[in-house]
């Protein structure tokens, strides 16, 4: 959702759009040293959330500059409509 939030990114609904910055994500070589596992509880669950270095946010700048700032990403499988701000 950072992600989304810093590179305007959103969805139709004018949300941040965390799930096609999955997608751009997914579609990218990503190291992992540009990963870094946060342990988190939420309403009493347990987790380890992936967050990623700036280097990850220049990668999906690029990757939007690249493919012409899509109004559709597609990954994971699924399509997903987005807007820019």
């Amino acid at each position: 959702t950072e992600i989304a939030k810093e590179l305007g990114i959103m969805s139709t609904s004018g949300k941040p759009h965390a799930q096609a910055v999955g997608a751009i994500i997914s579609m990218l070589d990503i190291s992992e040293k540009d990963k870094i596992s946060t342990p988190y509880t939420n309403h009493g669950h347990s987790g380890v959330a992936i967050q990623y270095t700036g280097r990850v946010l220049i990668m999906v700048r690029e990757w939007l500059k690249v493919n012409d700032y899509p109004v559709t990403v597609i990954g994971n499988d699924k399509k997903y409509n987005v807007s820019y701000v």
